[in-house]
């Protein structure tokens, strides 16, 4: 098992890819929507089907990943509340467990995957048509 401190640095990570690669997508989106003009083309239809479908699906993703960690987090205090004894939790029995910090630390995984491959995929293309 990792440890504790070591759980939120997933988390981090993924913040931080998130805050890197989506200015990039969002400006190369912008940029070619802008060169597309009032007709853009068919690949450029496709592109942002393509890339609004990638980003529900991931936020749908993370939504669930989220939520199923919060479901955890409430079963470990119940959990720990019957252990002791107690009919309801008490607030120190409401304490981030290490399984829950793993789940919220992957709850961003979906959309932090999908921005980094959107701006490597972009920045390619880009590199391409030079």
């Amino acid at each position: 098992m990792k440890a504790y401190g070591t759980l939120w640095w997933a988390a981090a990570r993924h913040w931080t890819e998130i805050a890197a690669f989506a200015p990039t997508v969002i400006s190369e989106r912008v940029l070619s929507a802008a060169a597309a003009g009032a007709r853009p083309t068919a690949r450029h239809q496709a592109e942002m089907n393509r890339m609004v479908v990638e980003k529900g699906e991931a936020a749908a993703e993370s939504a669930m990943a989220l939520w199923l960690a919060a479901v955890d987090s409430q079963q470990c205090a119940w959990q720990r509340a019957w252990r002791a004894g107690r009919a309801v939790p008490v607030p120190a029995d409401f304490a981030l467990a290490a399984t829950t910090a793993r789940k919220l630390g992957r709850s961003l995984a979906p959309v932090s995957r999908r921005v980094t491959a959107n701006a490597k995929r972009l920045s390619a293309r880009r590199r391409k048509g030079r």
